[in-house]
């Protein structure tokens, strides 16, 4: 589904089905990802799971709640984590290799991502770094 949708550049918000919202997201969901309709453009709470992705980077991507701007990019990146469900039989975990494989650099050093007290984290692959 997620992969259908940034094929048709739709803006995704996901979260799990037992999560309660407070208070309309979006507005801080477009501010923290930024308001372009860059492609590629992606934004994850921080989880612990899986430890390798947590014990290189000091924190790992959650699927239980992200946000995502559509793009052919996107699109792809959703494939690769496709492929990669085949293999792990867990979506987090293959989320978290498809980020791995694709190189990506964050904006903090990992002691600073496990020390932050907010939830979102800014990363980026490098060029041409989906792999």
């Amino acid at each position: 589904v997620f992969r259908w949708l940034s094929a048709w550049n739709f803006t995704v918000i996901h979260s799990d089905v037992d999560a309660i919202w407070l208070k309309d997201p979006v507005g801080e969901l477009l501010e923290h990802m930024g308001r372009s309709k860059e492609q590629g453009r992606m934004l994850f709470s921080r989880d612990i799971f899986p430890g390798d992705q947590f014990k290189a980077w000091g924190a790992a991507m959650c699927t239980g709640f992200m946000a995502f701007r559509g793009g052919h990019q996107t699109a792809m990146f959703w494939r690769r984590v496709m492929m990669l469900f085949v293999r792990f039989g867990d979506d987090q975990r293959s989320l978290n290799r498809a980020l791995w494989n694709a190189n990506l650099t964050w904006s903090l050093t990992s002691r600073e991502l496990k020390d932050r007290t907010d939830h979102w984290v800014c990363g980026r692959t490098q060029p041409g770094g989906m792999r």
